[in-house]
């Protein structure tokens, strides 16, 4: 976790954005909080498994993964998905910091003027 924040953080490559997530909340949910465009198709309703992330570090500080993620990753990948490797953005809340890979994370350019309001 940063020491300024005492939350835990959410590292993304390749374009090193980082957010910090609030108990309670999936990665996909703090990082539209904090002004974070993530990748998906059904707004994080477990169905088009479009959010996935692969995590690289902190996997241990993970939610465990449920049946509805595992089926819709299954479903999408056409396979058991690696224990661990693969998470969905939409179901996984941390407890201590992580580092992901998913492209096309960005920030949104309407994310300073969501702030001021």
């Amino acid at each position: 976790m940063t020491e300024d924040s005492k939350l835990p953080t959410v590292r993304v490559l390749p374009s090193e954005i980082s957010f910090d997530v609030q108990p309670g909340m999936t990665v996909f949910e703090a990082a539209g909080e904090c002004g974070i465009w993530w990748p998906t198709i059904c707004d994080g309703s477990v169905e088009c498994a479009t959010c996935f992330m692969e995590v690289l570090q902190g996997e241990e500080f993970i939610s465990p993964m449920d049946e509805a993620e595992r089926g819709a990753l299954d479903r999408v990948r056409g396979r058991s998905s690696p224990a661990g490797q693969e998470r969905l953005a939409c179901c996984a809340k941390i407890n201590g910091d992580i580092l992901v890979r998913r492209r096309s994370v960005r920030v949104r350019e309407d994310a300073d003027k969501r702030k001021e309001t």
